[in-house]
């Protein structure tokens, strides 16, 4: 169960800029990156997508 939950939360995080700020819980901002959790590992993978190693697997509404 918590690898699937991992799994969509790794799937939700949004690249909204280039800019290298994680934001936490904001769905509303308007730049750097987006996740929905403060999990160590979810952030070490949006830290790995700010440094170029991953990619952001979320989208961005329009």
């Amino acid at each position: 169960m918590e690898s699937i939950r991992k799994k969509i939360l790794k799937n939700s995080i949004v690249k909204l800029s280039d800019e290298k700020e994680i934001h936490i819980n904001q769905p509303f901002v308007e730049s750097g990156l987006l996740v929905f959790s403060n999990d160590s590992e979810i952030l070490r993978f949006a830290k790995d997508i700010l440094d170029g190693y991953e990619n952001a697997l979320g989208r961005r509404p329009w």
